[in-house]
């Protein structure tokens, strides 16, 4: 195995692996549904939320500091994911929401 057939044997690794825990994060977003509003339609219209020190994230100019979002760890292991999204609630992203709903649901787009 030659140094050219191991990067393209990880990237192909590495694809699956990203394609196969995006699925399951999907799943869980399915599953939980917005905690505020109850939406569960589609997965994009779903959000993992931290549900600790969310205040101490932020810094001054509004980034997040030594926060993980759950999507920047598609390629690590399904337990390292599974670990942050334990940290989180499942919230509507705020376009999910029918009109209706939208007032009631304080879901990350309401939140802010």
């Amino acid at each position: 195995m030659g140094y050219k057939n191991y990067n393209e044997d990880m990237a192909k690794y590495m694809r699956e692996r990203y394609a196969k825990n995006a699925e399951i994060v999907r799943q869980i977003k399915l599953e939980r549904g917005c905690i505020d509003c109850g939406y569960r339609e589609h997965h994009a219209g779903l959000e993992f939320d931290h549900k600790e020190n969310r205040a101490e994230q932020e810094r001054q100019d509004g980034k997040q500091k030594g926060s993980l979002t759950v999507a920047r760890l598609m390629g690590k292991s399904i337990k390292r994911i599974l670990e942050e999204i334990d940290k989180c609630d499942v919230v509507c992203g705020g376009l999910s929401c029918g009109d209706a709903e939208q007032a009631a649901c304080t879901g990350r787009g309401a939140r802010g």
